[in-house]
């Protein structure tokens, strides 16, 4: 397949043939503007798809309005803004995913900030998609339950919480024995299944949230 793209020197495209057949739809040109842009422009604005076969660098801040599919290596030196999907089939240049805000991959969120709570009589506050709740310091006899309930604006009924939990030294033995989602809130309950032994310490909750 032969390809031509002739552009002036602002980047507009002028001439945009495949074997032979000019390409004049809307989409691909301004996909094709985007790549043109890149090399230099300090924002790619495309309406249209951008699709990379090759490995993507951005080594300026840059902003993609529409879906970007990059089948190979991106590379994003500089800030990169995605308004619809971003797609990557091969390796991301970095192990780390950095954001200010909420990272969303498929169905897990991940925030950055102050992710972590105490509560107080089984009830603590974290608006957060991830995060550790410490509960108060717990006598929980042996047979017997405790509820922590958390509000959170991150969720929704339906929600698929992932709770793990940590003894944090108590004695008894404390294991998870529900937790549920619902609007704004999930609800752990814990069931000390020692034998003779109460809990006498502090537990701590780490949970993340899947979203339905």
């Amino acid at each position: 397949m032969s390809t031509i793209i002739a552009a002036d020197k602002s980047g507009n495209i002028v001439q945009f043939e495949v074997d032979g057949h000019p390409v004049e739809t809307d989409a691909q040109t301004t996909a094709l503007q985007a790549l043109i842009a890149a090399a230099g422009a300090t924002s790619i604005n495309s309406a249209g798809s951008l699709t990379v076969g090759a490995a993507l660098a951005v080594t300026t801040t840059s902003t993609f309005t529409g879906a970007v599919d990059c089948d190979s290596t991106f590379n994003a030196d500089g800030a990169s803004t995605f308004g619809s999907t971003l797609g990557i089939t091969g390796a991301t240049a970095a192990a780390a995913i950095t954001s200010s805000g909420l990272v969303t991959a498929a169905t897990a969120k991940l925030d950055t900030g102050t992710k972590t709570a105490t509560a107080t009589a089984g009830a603590a506050t974290l608006n957060k998609a991830s995060g550790i709740v410490t509960s108060e310091a717990l006598t929980t006899a042996a047979g017997a339950t405790y509820t922590l309930t958390l509000t959170n604006s991150t969720i929704a009924a339906g929600d698929i919480p992932q709770v793990t939990l940590d003894s944090n030294g108590s004695a008894g033995i404390p294991i998870i024995t529900s937790a549920k989602c619902t609007a704004n809130t999930l609800t752990v309950i814990v069931t000390n299944i020692h034998a003779s032994a109460a809990l006498n310490a502090a537990i701590k909750f780490a949970y993340m949230i899947l979203k339905a």
